[in-house]
């Protein structure tokens, strides 16, 4: 999978869009746009650090590896953990910072 495809994958997930994305990173909108549009497989690395920081990513998220979901911070990895365990009390509490 290309750049511009887990890019747009990510951008998704995280619920953001290219505008929001560009005032967080300094990315021109027009750059992240054409980065998805064009499904571009190489990215200049700073546009790239500035992308991967921003939806909390490592750059290797990029990479041509497969992902198959995007990475998790371990506060959200905890979450999910609880939810899919249907301890929905549990996931409350860890997301209201109640343990």
């Amino acid at each position: 999978m290309s750049v511009g495809s887990k890019l747009s994958e990510l951008m998704e997930a995280r619920q953001t869009n290219a505008n929001q994305l560009s005032q967080l990173t300094g990315v021109s909108v027009n750059t992240i746009y054409s980065i998805v549009r064009r499904d571009n497989t190489k990215v200049d690395l700073s546009v790239l650090q500035a992308l991967s920081s921003a939806l909390g990513v490592t750059l290797d998220y990029f990479a041509d590896a497969p992902h198959p979901q995007p990475y998790l911070n371990p506060h959200e990895q905890a979450l999910l953990e609880s939810y899919r365990a249907s301890d929905m009390r549990l996931a409350v509490d860890k997301l209201l910072g109640i343990e």
